[in-house]
């Protein structure tokens, strides 16, 4: 793959590349190639069955009629993807999203084929990742195919590491303004929550935040911090004013010191301006971006608005996570991004062309029945569905004592955190 083919867009042929059965990841979010997965969506008749492994959905390329010919598998219902799952057609895997290309890279999330957004090449020479640089490059080293849409008008990034244009399989070239997220509409109890949360905050501190009216409330709220760091999976506007004003330095920072680091630019032109070729911005993957003891206001909506307490509810006695339909109907069109646990398999290929089943891995943390699920079957189900952990002991309803429920679920599903200042 030395020498990539160069395509006119206009001309590109996907069944020349992509198989029936293949299953395909896609840059997500600002990072997904507009152009490519269009194409898909043409020709998916043509080309045959196939699955595509979505994330964070900012354009409208995928529709439920689109499900005919494409299986849609995704770690949660984010951006338009949310019309996916509205219709049923969209397959969640209960995925954390710091170790999506570890699954990638062991061949659980399945991926035959990469489509991914690359910027012009930069200061270095180099093609860059543009926007994204989380789990894409994973499936750029394990994909048989690589398609990339080098995009004119994509910023070159500083970002940890560079395409490898070894791996890739066919070039198009493309000039068409990069994806943004809408503004979050912040109504007063947002403003509230946030000021609430801002509290906790101190000088020095690092800022893992989300995206949303809360945690843009936030980021208004503490525009008389210094010296705060940021290390977070997405970056949004708000970045840009904190650090014109001071506010986020990256000095006290233990890592990435002095360096904003993200994996995903998810805003406007304005951001992504600031940006380009900025050296006080770096794209990290998102093991990176979602490792360490940070101040996470991701985590803390999570807890208080996520699986249990936001359109999520937890069915104990099967030990999984399912959608409550009417807290994820008061909760639509809100502009949030819920986390949604569903226990699936996390091979995405098309049902007649799938090999692995769910429980059938040898990973002994992998997403399916533990040893101690298997036996337990029938007395509340298998308990281990996150991380392979038997979990708390069932008591005789299968349920466990409150406070093991509690920590638990905590543990399993990641939300654990210790209070600022406090031993380890």
């Amino acid at each position: 793959m030395s020498n990539p083919k160069r395509i006119a867009a206009a001309d590109l042929d996907l069944s020349e590349f992509i198989r029936p059965g293949d299953q395909i990841i896609s840059g997500q979010a600002s990072g997904e190639p507009v152009t490519l997965t269009e194409a898909l969506v043409a020709q998916r008749a043509t080309i045959g069955p196939v699955s595509v492994f979505l994330g964070l959905c900012l354009s409208e390329s995928f529709q439920p009629a689109h499900a005919d010919h494409i299986e849609f598998r995704s770690f949660g219902p984010m951006g338009a993807s949310r019309a996916l799952a509205k219709a049923g057609v969209l397959d969640i895997s209960p995925i954390h999203y710091g170790q999506i290309h570890r699954y990638i890279e062991d061949g659980q999330i399945g991926c035959d084929v990469a489509f991914v957004l690359l910027s012009p090449p930069g200061p270095d020479g180099r093609h860059g990742f543009g926007l994204i640089n989380d789990y894409i490059r994973s499936a750029m080293a394990k994909a048989r195919v690589v398609i990339a849409e080098v995009n004119d008008q994509v910023p070159w990034v500083h970002a940890e590491g560079s395409p490898d244009m070894e791996r890739i399989t066919a070039i198009i070239e493309t000039s068409r303004p990069p994806l943004t997220a809408a503004p979050a509409r912040i109504g007063p109890v947002d403003e509230v929550i946030g000021r609430n949360v801002a509290r906790y905050i101190e000088d020095g501190a690092t800022l893992q935040i989300g995206m949303g009216a809360i945690p843009e409330a936030v980021a208004r709220a503490i525009g008389d911090r210094r010296d705060l760091g940021f290390h977070s999976g997405m970056a949004g506007d708000f970045v840009v004013d904190l650090i014109e004003a001071g506010v986020i330095t990256n000095a006290r920072k233990a890592i990435d010191a002095g360096v904003s680091v993200t994996a995903v630019l998810l805003g406007r032109d304005k951001l992504y301006r600031f940006a380009e070729r900025n050296p006080l911005i770096k794209l990290r993957p998102s093991w990176h971006t979602h490792d360490g003891d940070l101040h996470c206001l991701e985590r803390f909506c999570q807890r208080q608005f996520g699986p249990g307490g936001g359109p999520y509810r937890s069915n104990r006695r099967r030990g999984d996570w399912r959608p409550d339909r009417q807290r994820h109907r008061r909760s639509a069109g809100s502009g949030a991004g819920w986390s949604s646990l569903t226990r699936r398999s996390l091979d995405h290929r098309p049902a007649k062309h799938r090999a692995w089943r769910h429980g059938q891995s040898d990973r002994p943390d992998a997403f399916g029945p533990s040893e101690h699920g298997q036996k337990r079957r029938g007395r509340g189900g298998d308990r281990a569905w996150l991380g392979g952990s038997a979990g708390p002991k069932p008591d005789r309803a299968g349920q466990g004592s409150e406070s093991d429920r509690r920590s638990g679920a905590s543990e399993r599903a990641g939300l654990t955190s210790r209070r600022v200042g406090a031993k380890p």
